[in-house]
């Protein structure tokens, strides 16, 4: 992998691109090449053409201010180089000081309305549970990615904010930093005894993550969070996803029965794919069980709640840190208030 000791200004990075591309596209004509940025909460990411050919796209992702002081960007390009041996994700390109340089996966977006069609989910719980079949190598037993990340959140989380209506409405609707902790603890017993498998999980599962691609498979782009983590959250945080990131409507969270049809998808896929760091088909017939079924099912939901946790202060710190024009502090209080809601509803689950 080719290693650019230069940053890349997200507010001016032509230049700075097409630099690189001269060193990693040569056959590439400087007027034949086409930029187009790509909106995010995260970071700003940027595609490259060349003549027209969207498929054959480069993309450039510039970290957003402050994300390296939680997500370990190692990891990040360990993560990416392990899923694109197991044909799961595009190659990676190159690196730069802010940044990363990968391949584009044609397909489409899944929509609120998409994913949860039924010719459209059971693709996305295949695509999940082969993902959650990928062994890598050295990683035994592997630990769980999400305490790590979230005890540096809570760190790095605001307490107070200079401006009198945002420090009112973060008074008015968020916890403080103890409240937080008192309750992350309680949560993180309770999730904990579900002895949820641990497995490799993407963590992200948004639907601007989730593409149906050309040939009529379902992939998971953007691995930024992914690492080892429980089963459970993963498929939580999806469905958590639902509601979309813009006009959120937990109205929208899936209902039990198509859960249990996904889940059922899913386990179906997960039992019969063999673990190892390139996943293949068993060749066994292997059906899971209504026990089976009913157990994630359970452990989905409450793992659902921290996912509504994690993003609450995640957000919470994006606050602090990003330049990128979105309400972070609403996110969290509405990731909060979800939370609340639901924990209160799944009390006797």
């Amino acid at each position: 992998m080719r290693c650019f000791d230069r940053v890349l200004d997200p507010l001016d990075y032509e230049a700075g691109i097409r630099e690189m591309l001269r060193v990693l596209q040569p056959d590439w004509k400087p007027d034949a090449m086409k930029l187009q940025k790509f909106t995010g909460l995260t970071n700003t990411l940027v595609g490259c053409c060349h003549d027209g050919d969207r498929d054959g796209m480069v993309l450039f992702r510039m970290y957003g201010d402050g994300t390296d002081l939680f997500i370990d960007r190692d990891a990040e390009k360990r993560n990416m180089q392990m899923m694109h041996r197991a044909g799961c994700a595009r190659p990676l390109l190159a690196s730069f000081r802010n940044g990363l340089v990968y391949g584009y996966q044609p397909g489409r977006t899944v929509t609120k309305e998409t994913v949860r069609a039924p010719e459209v989910f059971p693709l996305v719980a295949a695509a999940m549970a082969r993902m959650h079949r990928i062994r890598a190598a050295g990683a035994t037993p592997p630990s769980v990615c999400l305490w790590a990340s979230l005890d540096k959140m809570m760190e790095l989380a605001p307490s107070s904010f200079d401006d009198p209506q945002q420090q009112q409405r973060y008074l008015s609707a968020l916890r403080g930093p103890a409240e937080l902790r008192a309750e992350l603890k309680e949560l993180r017993a309770e999730v904990e005894a579900l002895d949820s498998p641990v497995v490799f999980c993407h963590n992200d599962g948004l639907l601007d993550n989730v593409l149906v691609t050309p040939d009529g498979r379902a992939c998971l782009i953007d691995f930024e969070y992914g690492g080892f983590n429980h089963q459970a959250y993963d498929i939580g945080n999806h469905f958590n996803e639902y509601a979309g990131t813009e006009d959120v409507d937990y109205s929208l969270f899936p209902g039990r029965e198509l859960q249990l049809q996904w889940l059922r998808c899913y386990l179906t896929a997960y039992l019969n794919t063999s673990l190892s760091e390139a996943p293949q088909p068993t060749g066994q017939a292997v059906q899971p069980s209504d026990e089976q079924v009913e157990r994630l099912y359970v452990q989905t939901n409450k793992f659902s709640l921290l996912s509504h946790f994690y993003w609450g202060v995640w957000a919470l710190v994006q606050t602090r840190f990003s330049k990128i024009d979105f309400d972070y502090l609403e996110y969290a209080i509405i990731r909060f208030s979800e939370y609340d809601r639901r924990r209160a509803a799944l009390a006797t689950l």
